[in-house]
């Protein structure tokens, strides 16, 4: 038994000895084995004694041999199983120490200025703070500088406006996506500012954010925050960003946990 990792058991009955005979002479011994043990009785009725004795001493039992082998292998893949779960990585790495301090410090310079939403840097300084990786993005102060930077970048990017007044860019035309060639980033970049000039919303502009466009079947735009919602508890939402998001605004004590 110890070369072997489960033991199948198939008994044709003959008029030598009797089926009966073989099963509880073996049942004993099936049952102090380590080893998985499977019984495959063939014969029908005439073998439903030795059936019954094995599944009496607890061994499982079949009527064919390829029940039994694809039980054995169902014993294979659940062991499988069990060993990958063994291998997922802890939640947080062992040698990993996150910046709680300096995340909420960004948080609380957000509330003293009496903002309820963080900018770009403060939300890269949050995730940096958590060691989550991120696309690099960099600030063009005008159209000349959004196509100076898409080209550090590499094409293809992405750019949208940076402003304290505009939490939902999309809603204003303020994000232009996939822009692969210098051109593209300019033209967009004109009609972008533009759009956003004639709804008065560019009197505090701070930029253009710019950061590398990925292949959609490998990006992931999200939006988090925590919010408080009136005579209730304290929640975290998280999500797809994009048009339909709403923004997660920062309540008092928030923070602190």
């Amino acid at each position: 038994m110890k070369q072997a990792d489960s033991v199948l058991i198939i008994h044709a009955p003959t008029a030598i000895v009797s089926s009966a005979e073989i099963a509880a002479a073996l049942a004993p011994v099936a049952q102090e084995a380590t080893r998985n043990v499977i019984g495959c009785w063939l014969g029908g009725d005439s073998v439903a004694k030795a059936r019954s004795l094995f599944a009496q001493s607890g061994i499982p039992t079949y009527d064919t041999p390829e029940d039994a082998v694809h039980a054995f292998m169902q014993i294979v893949q659940y062991r499988r199983n069990q060993d990958l779960l063994m291998e997922v990585p802890p939640s947080v790495p062992e040698e990993f120490v996150p910046g709680a301090g300096r995340a909420r410090q960004v948080i609380r310079d957000a509330r003293a200025s009496g903002r309820v939403l963080l900018s770009q840097s403060e939300v890269s300084g949050v995730l940096q703070a958590y060691g989550i990786p991120f696309a690099e993005t960099r600030i063009a102060a005008n159209v000349d500088e959004a196509v100076k930077v898409a080209q550090l970048l590499g094409f293809p990017v992405a750019i949208k406006v940076l402003s304290p007044d505009i939490s939902h860019k999309s809603d204003v035309g303020g994000v232009a996506l996939d822009l692969a060639t210098s051109e593209s980033v300019r033209t967009a970049a004109q009609t972008m500012y533009a759009r956003c000039s004639s709804c008065g919303l560019l009197q505090r502009f701070k930029g253009s954010p710019c950061k590398p466009w990925c292949d959609g079947r490998m990006r992931t735009s999200s939006l988090s925050g925590r919010a408080r919602i009136p005579c209730s508890v304290q929640s975290f939402c998280s999500g797809r960003a994009g048009p339909r998001s709403k923004s997660c605004r920062i309540e008092r004590s928030d923070y602190r946990h």
